[in-house]
């Protein structure tokens, strides 16, 4: 596990180790890509969780891209020139994925308002192929659909052509906001279901604390608390966002390790019981950053919620109490 702050590596032999195996896994994926983790992992020599975070780190530096549809549950990371094998996930697609997908690469650009409602919602799932052109023309926009390694400007001269216009604002989205699974979206849902109603919260009695129940921090005192964890452990904290003023936080955070410094997305959360929907939640909002948890809060986690992080999350969780 993770010994923060006592490293006996010193930092020049951490940073050299760290970078070594960083180059030894983009030199990997320069010459095998699309690959997985657990691929990285075996030439690294290290296990998927480390092999992981070092292609976050890759990715955040932009040497490497990754897909957005999973290979067994893992996206494929890649570097530039390689983007025609990740066509390789092809077998992985739903039906109408695969339909969609050889519509689209045949044809090149697509109308969406002229499609079968299926085939739209269906390019809209396979985001590493079908690219969204938003056309705007008079004040009233339209979406197209471009194969993702047809030309830009072969694409605008296409779509300007079908709409037999001259001149027009065209709007190339290169990136497409990824939106949670559909099975956290569910747990969302169940979450809310939980939460009582602002009208019952004020009517409810105050109820005294255990002298063995864990305290929540005060508002105001939360933050602080955190600031100081991060501190105590020599984590550089590179970017943070108050989600709700005392009660949660978002970081990024650099946490030094035998190897070298790894970069974490970290959840703060003021709460004296945790939930495995807690855990779910905050590990998707790491995984839409390409990044591993460190979760921090002031509760203890159950037997239930190691559990889970063992066996569901792989241990891609580092749960730390204040």
């Amino acid at each position: 596990m993770f010994n923060f702050g006592q490293n006996k590596v010193s930092g020049a032999e951490q940073l050299k180790n760290s970078q070594d195996l960083k180059e030894k896994a983009f030199a990997f994926i320069r010459k095998n890509g699309p690959v997985l983790p657990i691929q990285v992992g075996k030439e690294i020599g290290r296990d998927t969780f480390y092999a992981s975070a070092f292609l976050s780190d890759l990715v955040r530096s932009k040497k490497v891209l990754f897909t957005n549809a999973k290979f067994g549950g893992s996206p494929l990371y890649y570097v530039t020139g390689q983007e025609h094998k990740i066509q390789t996930l092809y077998k992985h697609l739903k039906e109408k994925e695969r339909e969609a997908f050889d519509l689209l690469k045949q044809k090149l650009v697509l109308r969406d308002k002229e499609l079968q409602p299926a085939i739209r919602v269906a390019l809209r799932e396979i985001k590493d192929f079908a690219i969204p052109i938003d056309v705007n023309d008079n004040d009233i926009t339209e979406r197209f659909w471009k194969w993702y390694m047809y030309p830009d400007s072969e694409a605008k001269n296409k779509i300007m052509s079908s709409m037999g216009v001259k001149e027009e604002k065209l709007e190339v989205k290169k990136e497409v906001v990824k939106e949670l699974p559909v099975e956290v979206q569910e747990i969302k849902k169940e979450v809310e279901k939980e939460e009582p109603k602002i009208e019952e919260k004020i009517k409810k009695p105050k109820i005294e604390r255990k002298k063995n129940e864990t305290k929540v921090i005060e508002k105001g005192d939360f933050e602080n608390k955190v600031l100081s964890f991060l501190k105590d452990h020599e984590i550089d904290a590179m970017e943070s966002k108050i989600i709700k003023k005392g009660k949660e936080s978002n970081y990024i955070v650099k946490v030094p390790t035998k190897i070298g410094n790894m970069t974490f997305f970290a959840k703060a959360q003021n709460k004296k019981k945790l939930s495995i929907a807690d855990i779910s939640l905050a590990f998707n909002e790491a995984a839409q950053s390409n990044l591993p948890l460190l979760y921090i809060t002031n509760g203890e986690p159950t037997k239930k919620i190691q559990e889970y992080i063992e066996k569901q999350l792989r241990n891609r969780v580092i749960i730390k109490t204040l």
